[in-house]
Parts: structure tokens; sequence; C-alpha cells
């Protein structure tokens, strides 16, 4: 019977033991993480704004003259450009045959030019007088100066100051249109306005 208790006792101890070591297994496994699924939730604070984007630094001095002075350039050239094109829009007037005085057409040609000649105060401009093949040299002469006086009378009546302007006759020595008939001459008649 001792025995019996003896191995009772073993046995007992020895089913301790074996419970002891799984209970110590079990608390050096780290914890089960369980996952949390956070798709379907909104975060109850608000998301923070994004900061505006700011340049990493502001342009030098240098940098902002440069500019400036790039700025004023492309401006002075559109304004050149725009200069040469209001050059070019001169209109011709044209006169009736053996005529030195203005035709309606003729008037409001020279109206758009004085507009042209007011924006532009520093132009100086020379007013041609020009003729067709028919007449003499000297009469055609003296037909073209009239013809470049009635432009230049126009444009001081607008309001154009006459210091500006130079006066030359061409007669018919440079004619618009070569060849003969009134088609031809009617191109030949006329005054030209021209910026020097």
């Amino acid at each position: 019977m001792r025995t019996a208790a003896l191995l009772t006792v073993l046995l007992a101890f020895a089913a301790a033991g074996f419970l002891l070591g799984c209970a110590a297994k079990q608390q050096e496994a780290p914890p089960e993480q369980i996952p949390v699924d956070t798709t379907g939730f909104q975060s109850l604070q608000p998301e923070p704004e994004p900061e505006p984007e700011r340049p990493d630094t502001l342009p030098s001095v240098e940098e902002l003259e440069r500019r400036r002075l790039e700025q004023q350039r492309l401006a002075e050239q559109g304004a050149r450009e725009q200069e040469r094109r209001d050059r070019e829009a001169l209109k011709v007037v044209y006169f009736e045959f053996d005529e030195s005085a203005l035709t309606s057409d003729a008037r409001e040609a020279l109206r758009h030019n004085a507009e042209l000649l007011r924006r532009y105060p520093d132009w100086s401009v020379v007013i041609e007088g020009h003729c067709d093949e028919r007449g003499s040299t000297e009469y055609n002469l003296a037909l073209g100066e009239r013809r470049a006086y009635s432009a230049k009378q126009y444009y001081v009546d607008y309001g154009i100051d006459g210091g500006r302007m130079r006066l030359i006759s061409y007669g018919e020595e440079r004619p618009a249109v070569r060849g003969t008939g009134e088609d031809v001459w009617r191109m030949n008649r006329r005054a030209v306005t021209v910026v020097r």
C-alpha cells in the first residue's frame, strides 16, 4: 500500500509538472493579433487642410529686374511692330483728271491718315503729288504740287502741325501703274503720304 501511495504521489507530481510546463509555454507565446477592419469607419477628426504651395525661395532683386526688362523689351518690340503696320496702312488719295480738289473718297482716306498722324506725333511726312502721263512735264509737275498741297491742307485743317510735312511733286515721272488708258491713269493721279 505504501508503494501504491507513493506511486500516486509521484503521478500527481508528474501531472502537476506537466501542467506547469504547458502553462509556462503558453505564457511565452506572443498574444495572437486580431485584425481589425476599419475601412467602413470615418475618422472623427477632420483631415488637415493641405498647405498652399509656396516657392522654395523668392526671386532675387536681379531676377525681378531681368523680368521687368524683358517685359519692357517685348512691349517696345510690339509697339515698333504696330508702328510699322500703321506706316503701311497710310492710304493713297486719288484725284479726278486734271483736278487737285479732294473727292469724298479722298477725304475719307485723308481722315484715316490724319488719325495715324495724331497717334504718332513724332512722324514727319513727305506728301508726294503724282499725275498720269497726259500733259506736259511742267504742267504735270505743277498739278502734282497742287495735289500734294490739297492733302497737306486737309491735314492742317484736321489739326496736324504743318511743320511735320514736306511737299514734293513727281508729276508723271513715277507712275504707280505702267501703260495707258483710264484704268491705268486713274491709279497714277494721286497723292501719297510717306513717313520719313
